[in-house]
């Protein structure tokens, strides 16, 4: 028997997930385990708290330097963590360091 088309397993996993609807916090889950590959190690290690709620990522930062930095770059961090995840779905659209 011949194959007529080939879908990857990713996808249709990727399908179902948003069928069953636990797409979004999977990919939620995601950008929180790539967090660090982004930001780095060594300001992970100033991250007590992360979480996201209604699409927003919460950072609680314990060096104040390292918070102003982050809220002066929070766009180009938004789209980096956006694109670590997937590049046609928005999972974060804003970023609040505290």
């Amino acid at each position: 028997m011949k194959r007529v088309s080939v879908t990857p397993i990713g996808k249709i996993l990727s399908a179902y997930f948003d069928e069953v609807g636990i797409g979004e916090k999977i990919r939620e889950q995601r950008l929180l385990d790539n967090m660090e590959s982004v930001l780095g190690s060594f300001i992970c290690k100033y991250v007590n708290r992360k979480y996201i709620n209604n699409k927003v990522l919460y950072i609680y930062v314990t060096n104040s330097v390292l918070r102003g930095e982050l809220s002066m770059n929070k766009h180009s961090l938004i789209e980096r963590l956006n694109a670590s995840v997937s590049s046609d779905v928005m999972v974060i659209k804003d970023l609040v360091v505290r």
